[in-house]
C-alpha cells in the first residue's frame, strides 16, 4: 500500500510471493499472482522489459503445471514472437524460447510439429551459440526425446 501496486519492489515482492506459493504447492495462487504480475509489469514496463519477459515466460511455465497446455502454448508463442521482434530470429532468448515453445506443442500433443521446430532451434542454436553451449545440448535431448515419441 506504501509504495502502491506498480512500484518495482512492489512487483518483485509479487514475483517473490508467487514463487513461494508455487514451491508450497499452491499452484493455483502462484499461477493467479504470476498472471496478475505479468499484466503490472505489461503495463509498467512495457511488453519488452526483460522483467515482463520473465513473468510472461513463468505465467506458460504456471499454465503448463495447471494442466492448460492450450493457453501455456498460447502464452509461448506470443513471448516468441515478441522476442523475435525486439531481438532477431538468432538472439539466444528468441531461440531459447522456440525451443520452450516446441516443448509446450509437444506437451500439447502436436509432436510432429514440435519435432520439426525443435530440429531447427538445435540446428540454430549449434551454430549461433555453438555444439556443446547448454542451450544447444538441452535442445538436442529434447529433439530426441520427440523422435523417440514419434516412433512409437
Amino acid at each position: 500500500r506504501v509504495l502502491g501496486d506498480r512500484h518495482p519492489e512492489t512487483l518483485r515482492s509479487l514475483g517473490c510471493y508467487s514463487a513461494s506459493l508455487g514451491e508450497l504447492g499452491r499452484a493455483e495462487e502462484a499461477a493467479a499472482l504470476t498472471m496478475e504480475l505479468w499484466e503490472l509489469l505489461t503495463v509498467s514496463k512495457g511488453a519488452l522489459d526483460p522483467a515482463t519477459l520473465a513473468a510472461m515466460r513463468d505465467c506458460a511455465a504456471a499454465l503448463t503445471v495447471l494442466g492448460r497446455g492450450q493457453r501455456a502454448v498460447e502464452v509461448r508463442l506470443e513471448l516468441w514472437d515478441l522476442l523475435k521482434a525486439a531481438h532477431g530470429e538468432e538472439h539466444p532468448d528468441t531461440l531459447r524460447s522456440m525451443a520452450e515453445y516446441s516443448v509446450a506443442l509437444s506437451e500439447s500433443g502436436r509432436t510432429q510439429e514440435a519435432a520439426r521446430l525443435q530440429l531447427k532451434a538445435w540446428e540454430t542454436q549449434k551454430r549461433v551459440l555453438g555444439e556443446e553451449h547448454p542451450d544447444a545440448l538441452r535442445s538436442m535431448a529434447s529433439y530426441g526425446t520427440k523422435l523417440a515419441e514419434l516412433a512409437r
